[in-house]
């Protein structure tokens, strides 16, 4: 495991450690001594506070040392450490309350809401808002309820950043996933979403029926509705592994779902199994277990483990958290040590899969209407904006992928 030996030969600096050691909203002793004893050596505080930033681990950092060891942690990294953690605090709390705001006229209105992530994950995982970092609220409402929803959100003076058209929004509500919302006002920003993910290479899972297994959590003393765990877990596997597990933070929440909730995960897995979609569970379980120790079945590790691109698309994630640790956001990271998007999405999905997802390669995206604004009247030609700007984009990747 990372934290107490090196993967496949990359070097691991004890300031990575310290900051997986306090990976936890509750821990145990034997972690706690083992923080004690990193605490002994020369750390550099400046690169493990640098790297708690860049990976939103500030806030647990903060409460674990303070909790275990405050006397060994110069006074000045205290101050800082304190400083952010309120600064988070505060930002956590005008969110969270403007989430209980929107659930509340959205329930006047009888459009239904499930908020995910953010205060609800806080919440449900960390036990305490202030523990965990966020900038946004995610909320996921049916698709035909977008335009009431869209609608009900301009009235509370929240804009969308899109000026779309007709065409193309009915077009982005079957391509795309969410759109953003901003209120200048308050400073909160909303993420509307309609379904959970739709990139090039989905590897959403089947939440059909997720509205009826949803149940009910406590936020602010205010009773909201929330996905149910497993549901909730396979939604942060999926959201992980969609953004390549480019965040530690990330990995912590599926390892606190596992650790706070009775989640039976033989079932689960087989589950998602049936539809080929076990992959990015397995990975998300397997990082959980390797970098935090999270406990797994001798039969759900190796299940893992022993899928070879599993367990690959796994050591990537260890040597980019190693890398990005070493160079604490340097725009000089050798690009060539990592795998790129098509590769890592690849791994996860079987073949016929990755053949059915093709046709969303020349479905427009809002990204496409970023390039080139068309009348009403020219909307088809953006499905040739599509796949040429993707081309320019991603050229290299694509020959590379091609190539294999």
């Amino acid at each position: 495991m990372i934290m107490d030996r090196d993967n496949k030969g990359i070097y691991v600096e004890d300031e990575v450690k310290i900051l997986l050691s306090c990976s936890g909203a509750h821990i145990e002793t034997k972690r706690a001594e083992k923080i004690n004893d990193l605490l002994h050596k020369d750390i550099n505080w400046d690169v493990l506070l640098d790297i708690a930033k860049q990976e939103r681990m500030l806030p647990l950092l903060y409460r674990n040392l303070v909790l275990i060891s405050p006397k060994k942690v110069p006074a000045a990294v205290m101050t800082r450490l304190r400083n952010a953690y309120l600064l988070n605090s505060s930002r956590n709390l005008l969110l969270t309350r403007e989430l209980l705001f929107l659930i509340e006229n959205f329930d006047a209105k009888g459009i239904p809401i499930m908020p995910f992530k953010g205060p609800v994950l806080a919440e449900q995982v960390y036990g305490d808002i202030a523990l965990r970092s966020f900038i946004d609220l995610d909320l996921l409402i049916p698709e035909s309820e977008y335009a009431r929803a869209e609608e009900l959100l301009q009235s509370l003076e929240y804009l969308n950043d899109l000026k779309l058209t007709p065409a193309q929004n009915a077009a982005f509500l079957k391509s795309e996933h969410h759109h953003h919302f901003s209120n200048n006002k308050t400073g909160t920003s909303v993420e509307l979403h309609w379904r959970i993910s739709t990139s090039l290479f989905s590897l959403q899972p089947d939440l059909s029926g997720a509205w009826n297994r949803a149940g009910i959590t406590t936020v602010l003393d205010k009773k909201v509705p929330c996905f149910s765990p497993e549901d909730t877990l396979l939604i942060l596997c999926e959201h992980g592994a969609r953004h390549q597990w480019s965040q530690l933070s990330w990995v912590y929440d599926v390892a606190g779902m596992v650790e706070t909730k009775k989640i039976n995960l033989p079932t689960l897995i087989e589950q998602v199994k049936r539809i080929g979609k076990e992959r990015p569970l397995l990975l998300g379980l397997l990082l959980a277990s390797d970098l935090l120790d999270t406990d797994l079945s001798a039969e759900i590790y190796w299940m893992a483990k022993g899928d070879k691109t599993v367990r690959a698309n796994a050591e990537q994630v260890n040597k980019d958290l190693a890398a990005r640790a070493s160079f604490r956001g340097d725009t000089e990271l050798d690009a060539s040590e990592h795998m790129n998007e098509l590769d890592f999405y690849s791994n996860l999905m079987r073949m016929h899969q990755l053949l059915r997802t093709l046709p969303r390669a020349f479905t427009p995206r809002t990204k496409d209407v970023n390039i080139a604004s068309l009348p009403e009247a020219l909307f088809p030609l953006y499905y040739l904006v599509r796949p040429l700007r993707l081309l320019k984009t991603h050229r290299k990747s694509i020959r590379k992928w091609l190539l294999k």
